[in-house]
């Protein structure tokens, strides 16, 4: 009977390349038949649902809130409102979480109140916190989930996400942590300057170095000419506070606010030298 159904709908069938969000779950007998729910027709889905057991093996969102940004980051629908930005920490654990309810309330004790836990698949998710919070300790909530669950998980650390490319943005950096997952190898925490400063050096075409740049600097950003030089006198001056704010005749602390504007638009801290390094070179234009 399986043979016949992948057969019948063979032009539906769930691929491992495909938007894990749009997979359909099916039991039958002992083995699992996967459909993607957009190639399927209302008619097509009723007939399966009457052969087949559905099984939704994707945790739920619990909240209204997680509900609406749910649907807009998975389902395509309207934007929720937003009062300051948002930060994604993407997820992905080895083994699925059997407890789910015990694996939340540990991950967002190390959040805000007001986090979100969305789930994308049964292993991938993202939590989606203030940006202006950084009180978090990503390697303490590894080994917390490693220890009391026991499966191994990878973060992958976003960057502020701006109003209108939220779900693109998200997206986008889903895309490059994919891409460290696949190592199968490596440090259990990435972020997305480190992932974007390895695509760079491995000499990407000039499409993807804008992809990147565009995911970092905003267009309001790169035509803000006075943040920009004085971002790349600072790091022309090696990263010196003293020598930066004396080369462009600014107090130091008028300085510290407009590299602290830039990090708050940006995500990256120049302090850091991968950050440093990925900013010099997204500043530069491609050959």
């Amino acid at each position: 009977m399986n043979a016949i159904i992948k057969e019948t709908f063979s032009h539906a069938l769930w691929q491992p390349t495909d938007e894990l969000a749009y997979r359909l779950a099916f039991q039958s007998q002992q083995e699992m038949i996967y459909m993607h729910r957009l190639k399927l027709t209302e008619r097509e889905k009723t007939l399966l649902s009457l052969l087949l057991s559905e099984s939704d093996d994707i945790p739920k969102p619990l909240t209204k809130h997680e509900q609406e940004w749910y649907t807009y980051i998975y389902r395509d629908g309207p934007q929720p409102q937003l009062d300051r930005s948002l930060t994604g920490l993407h997820f992905y654990v080895e083994q699925p979480i059997i407890e789910i309810e015990a694996f939340r309330e540990a991950v967002l004790s190390f959040f805000p109140s007001q986090t979100l836990l969305l789930w994308e698949s049964e292993r991938t998710g993202v939590l989606l916190f203030y940006s202006d919070y950084a009180d978090y300790d990503l390697d303490a909530i590894i080994e917390l989930i490693e220890s009391d669950f026991y499966t191994t998980i990878r973060t992958f650390l976003g960057v502020p996400l701006r109003e209108n490319h939220m779900r693109s943005s998200l997206s986008f950096e889903r895309d490059l942590f994919t891409k460290r997952i696949e190592l199968k190898k490596g440090p259990h925490t990435f972020d997305v300057a480190t992932s974007s400063l390895i695509e760079i050096k491995n000499h990407i075409d000039p499409d993807r170095f804008q992809q990147l740049r565009s995911h970092f600097f905003s267009n309001e950003l790169l035509q803000d000419s006075e943040l920009i030089y004085t971002v790349t006198t600072f790091l022309k001056e090696n990263l010196n506070t003293s020598k930066t704010a004396k080369a462009l005749h600014l107090h130091r602390n008028s300085l510290q606010y407009r590299l602290d504007k830039f990090s708050a638009q940006t995500g990256l801290d120049l302090r850091l030298f991968t950050h440093a390094t990925l900013t010099f070179l997204l500043l530069k234009q491609p050959h």
